[in-house]
């Protein structure tokens, strides 16, 4: 999920009036201008450019919209910007923190096996096909109606090699006895997370379902200091309780220069199950050697480096009698 919420800002409104304006003198006149520039997060659905595709009430979710532009097809509940696809390279991410993902491939180099509990529009999971033939995947996703969407509008691949799964993603691990190279977590908001899945009675759960050399991968949202990064690092000393060794990867801190601390991120955790995780250079080999275009800015992120230190002295290991409360998240 994508940290930013979308709301509507009437100041870009008038912006791209005015662009439409020019637009028609240019044709009239011959003047010269630049095609419109991608959308900006909180321009997204805002404007003649979009065009809405599908929306439905979600009792899991509430309003859910599919929303396009001539570039990219978004996924959002209510005003919160989920998915990203490229319209003309569909399995390229629109939204930078999919890239995170791959860092469980360079920290279980080769692996063969992923589940993704969390679906949104299905970026991971379909680069995660496309660009690892001989992986096998599983996704589940407590929303039925995400799980149509990404299947329909996004075109989630539905073969021998991905199987989706319609769940509670806790109750699915329960039940299930697989175990998995890599189990990823992509179900956290800014301002919110299902409590079952946050707590180290959780956290011991998908331990018990990685394989001996298997990794958490989660994306979080949070910032790395101030009000707003409370959860984050409740979530880092609840997973150190359970996992040997876990890196924190910073996105939008990578790859955004003005990047503030105290605002939130996607932020890629990776921990892995007995063992240590790489060194910086190890990562930087194992990084370059996934090569993929569409994943070019996960080169930036390992550049930048996991979380040197991260105090967590004044949070607590979140449990399920002590899940996350809505202080943590800085609302």
């Amino acid at each position: 999920m994508n940290p930013d919420p979308v709301t509507p800002r009437r100041l870009h409104r008038l912006l791209w009036g005015l662009l439409a304006v020019l637009t028609a003198l240019s044709v009239a006149g011959g003047i010269a201008l630049r095609m419109a520039p991608r959308a900006q997060a909180w321009e997204v659905g805002e404007g003649p450019r979009f065009k809405t595709v599908f929306s439905g009430e979600s009792t899991f979710n509430g309003q859910i919209r599919v929303t396009e532009d001539q570039f990219t097809r978004y996924l959002m509940f209510g005003n919160s910007l989920q998915t990203g696809q490229d319209m003309k390279t569909p399995a390229r991410s629109a939204l930078r923190y999919v890239d995170g993902f791959h860092l469980g491939m360079a920290a279980v180099p080769g692996a063969t096996s992923a589940l993704f509990i969390g679906l949104g529009g299905g970026m991971g999971p379909r680069q995660f096909h496309d660009f690892y033939p001989k992986m096998r995947i599983e996704t589940v996703e407590i929303d039925p109606m995400v799980a149509r969407i990404a299947r329909d509008y996004f075109k989630l691949p539905d073969d021998a090699r991905l199987k989706s799964n319609v769940g509670d993603g806790r109750a699915f691990l329960e039940k299930s006895k697989a175990k998995y190279d890599l189990i990823l977590l992509d179900a956290y908001d800014a301002h919110s997370a299902p409590p079952m899945l946050t707590t180290v009675e959780f956290m011991r759960l998908v331990k018990s379902r990685l394989t001996d050399r298997g990794a958490l991968v989660a994306n979080v949202i949070a910032a790395r200091e101030g009000s707003r990064s409370g959860f984050g690092r409740s979530e880092y000393k609840t997973m150190k309780a359970v996992f040997p060794d876990v890196a924190v990867f910073g996105i939008q801190s990578a790859l955004e220069p003005d990047a503030v601390p105290s605002d939130y991120e996607n932020m890629t955790y990776v921990a892995l199950k007995s063992g240590k995780l790489p060194t910086l250079p190890v990562w930087k080999a194992r990084v370059a050697k996934l090569r993929r275009p569409e994943i070019r800015e996960l080169t930036r992120v390992v550049e930048h480096g996991p979380f040197k230190t991260w105090p967590t002295g004044d949070v607590s290991v979140l449990t399920d009698a002590n899940p996350p409360h809505e202080e943590l998240f800085g609302n």
